[in-house]
């Protein structure tokens, strides 16, 4: 298995800000996998659970949103072991 980070694009949502509304994300999220196929599934999946339950559940005015990839990088073992990517947190945008 390697580790990979893919950074995902989410768009289709819209959550109220100041005077504004976001409507959508960058993620980056770190994955164990056998091939990069299978790390884009994994961070898929996990970061739909996010928006599954809590704060984004209750939040979110618009639709579950839609993932796209905009890149994914595979780490040697030792950046796979020790490099440090959030395990929670996305960069919003928002509509202005």
């Amino acid at each position: 298995m390697s580790a990979f980070v893919v950074i995902l694009l989410g768009e289709n949502i819209r959550i109220k800000f100041e005077d504004s509304f976001v409507i959508g994300f960058f993620k980056a999220q770190k994955v164990w996998a056998r091939n990069q196929d299978q790390a884009i599934e994994k961070a898929k999946r996990l970061v739909l659970e996010e928006w599954e339950k809590g704060v984004f559940l209750e939040s979110n005015k618009g639709n579950f949103p839609d993932l796209s990839v905009e890149s994914v990088c595979e780490l040697d073992f030792f950046q796979g072991l020790f490099r440090k990517v959030p395990k929670k947190g996305h960069s919003f945008y928002s509509e202005d």
